[in-house]
């Protein structure tokens, strides 16, 4: 039976050529007559005091031949009860010498914990590291050795095994039981290793994962494969650890997953490695539309007095155009009497002129010939003021609605018009708006809702910067300058103000969640981190910004009509001064 007691393994391997050797190790190791030294100097190694029944014997196996012991290191394994550590003899003629016999050793169990025993100087130590890998797995014992050296060595090494199973064991605990998704892959992107969490990411067992590319569960790294999108991504020499970036898995069933997906890089002696780490983004995905949606309600909110105001000025001149044309029609139909009277033919009997003059004096009474221009002027002002109240409608209900994950071919300069109008009240009395649309600007593929969400954000905030910098009742207005071209792929929208710019030294946080420089009550800090949201994350876009304290600033949105071949970097990244 194997020596895996409560004290850990003691299973030695002897790989030595001479019986007699095999003799001295089990005399040393073995033999009841030593155990009292051997209990003692285990005690001491260990810092344990010593009990009659504390410390279990080593279980020793000879092989006489390097071949002989790598097939009982090979059995060891496959019986699921490895060796901790073998004494290896340096000449073993006719076979494998013993740095041989530790490489093969060590192909079958890199684990083993070795001790070369020489009475030769067949190799210098610089000689021998050069040709072994695991070097902190290796130690050398010259003979003839010392007893107490051989229990020394035997007692450290099989407890620094046993450190290193259950540390190994720990790390795998720690691994399988993380919440986010864990693999290891070699450098052509073929899974070596994945944790519990990964398998219900990509929606396979662990046997499938194992052993597949990694770009096949990617839906970005599908077409181009792996080696060709880590260098795209991640690029080529550079940190080790990568920069955590938005990308899609793929899974068993068809459906896709978003994720955050960390890199880092490591060599072992196998070669160049790669670990990441996996974190389903559905649920902050989820709460991340909630958010913007509340924040989309949140900024209408605020807005409603004045787009209240905007469909109430229309309204009333509506109202005052329909009690005019009341009165107007009361007149109108009191002509039409007039002639109807007089027209009859059971009237009382005047001349032509008679009933002519009698319906001139009804027209002059009534204004006939006044009324009839104003009330198609009142009709159209009244149409107009319909048409208005449509748009401004219109245009809230399109800001209203839960945008879609799905992409769409947008007006944008459309877009600008809803959001010009839903805002008016916001900027009429601070600033002159101009437009400088391009007439033959593509429709660009944007989640509308989304977009427009970043619009409003821009004009409110140009606004501010324009009130904040003028006072509530400036005597000379600022100006908000909007305008759209398309260039070299993209189309490009800017949101250009004469407000109060921002400060240098907090410019590179313009986007972080939260920040904001207005006054408390004024703003959540939550207006341009969606605007990088939406534009960067979701449309793999940029938006730079580029201004001077005390003149204004100009936000610059380019959005690719095509699919990019680079995910965008982090906001630092975007930020032009």
């Amino acid at each position: 039976m194997h020596n895996t007691s409560e004290a850990g393994n003691r299973r030695i391997l002897i790989v030595d050529d001479n019986p007699a050797i095999h003799e001295d190790y089990k005399k040393i190791l073995t033999s009841r007559a030593d155990n009292a030294a051997l209990d003692e100097l285990t005690a001491l190694v260990l810092g344990e005091a010593r009990t009659e029944t504390q410390l279990a014997q080593f279980e020793l196996t000879s092989a006489f031949q390097g071949q002989e012991g790598r097939d009982l290191v090979q059995r060891s394994i496959d019986e699921g009860s490895p060796f901790a550590m073998a004494f290896v003899d340096m000449r073993m003629p006719p076979g494998w010498d013993g740095l041989e016999t530790i490489q093969q050793l060590w192909m079958v169990d890199p684990h083993l914990q070795i001790v070369i025993c020489t009475a030769y100087s067949d190799y210098t130590w610089s000689e021998i590291i050069q040709r072994v890998q695991h070097r902190d797995r290796l130690l050398i014992l010259k003979k003839p050795f010392d007893n107490a050296e051989v229990c020394q060595l035997a007692i450290a090494l099989t407890q620094k095994w046993e450190l290193e199973r259950q540390s190994q064991q720990k790390m795998r605990a720690i691994v399988e039981t993380a919440a986010d998704g864990i693999i290891t892959f070699h450098e052509d992107g073929v899974i070596e290793s994945c944790n519990g969490a990964a398998c219900q990411l990509f929606g396979a067992p662990r046997n499938e994962l194992i052993g597949a590319n990694v770009a096949a569960l990617l839906r970005e790294a599908k077409e181009s494969g792996w080696e060709e999108f880590v260098c795209r991504q991640f690029g080529v020499g550079e940190s080790a650890v990568k920069e955590a970036i938005e990308l899609t898995a793929e899974r068993g069933d068809g459906t896709f997953v978003p994720l955050l997906f960390s890199l880092s890089e490591f060599t072992t002696e196998s070669g160049r490695m790669f670990a990441a780490i996996l974190r389903d983004l559905t649920e902050y995905k989820r709460l991340q539309r909630e958010l913007a949606q509340s924040q989309k309600l949140e900024s209408i909110g605020q807005l409603a007095a004045g787009v209240s105001h905007e469909i109430n000025t229309p309204m009333q001149f509506i109202g005052d155009n329909v009690e005019y044309l009341n009165e107007c029609l009361e007149k109108l139909f009191a002509v039409v009497d007039a002639y109807e009277e007089n027209l009859q033919p059971d009237s009382p009997a005047r001349s032509w002129n008679e009933r002519a003059k009698l319906v001139a004096d009804v027209k002059q009474q009534t204004q006939f010939g006044a009324i009839r221009s104003e009330m198609l002027q009142a009709v159209g002002e009244s149409l107009d003021g319909v048409r208005r109240v449509i748009q401004i409608v219109r245009a809230m209900k399109e800001f209203s609605h839960l945008g879609s994950d799905q992409k769409l071919p947008t007006d944008l300069n459309e877009a600008i018009r809803s959001t010009v109008t839903i805002t008016r009240n916001r900027w009429k009395y601070v600033a002159d708006m101009v437009t400088d649309f391009a007439e033959d600007l593509p429709d660009a593929p944007c989640m509308p809702a989304e977009i427009n969400q970043v619009l409003l954000n821009l004009v409110v905030n140009a606004a501010d910067a324009i009130a904040a910098k003028c006072g509530d009742d400036p005597s000379e207005k600022g100006k908000i300058t909007i305008r759209t071209r398309s260039e070299e792929g993209q189309v490009i929208v800017a949101v250009e103000d004469t407000g109060c710019g921002i400060p240098d030294d907090v410019i590179h946080r313009v986007f972080d969640p939260f920040f904001t420089t207005k006054e408390v009550g004024k703003g959540t800090g939550q207006g341009l981190t969606i605007c990088h949201d939406v534009v960067v994350n979701k449309h793999q876009g940029t938006i730079e910004i580029a201004t001077t304290p005390g003149e204004g600033s100009t936000f610059t949105i380019r959005l690719p009509l095509a699919a990019p071949a680079k995910v965008a970097s982090e906001p630092a990244d975007l930020i032009g001064v």
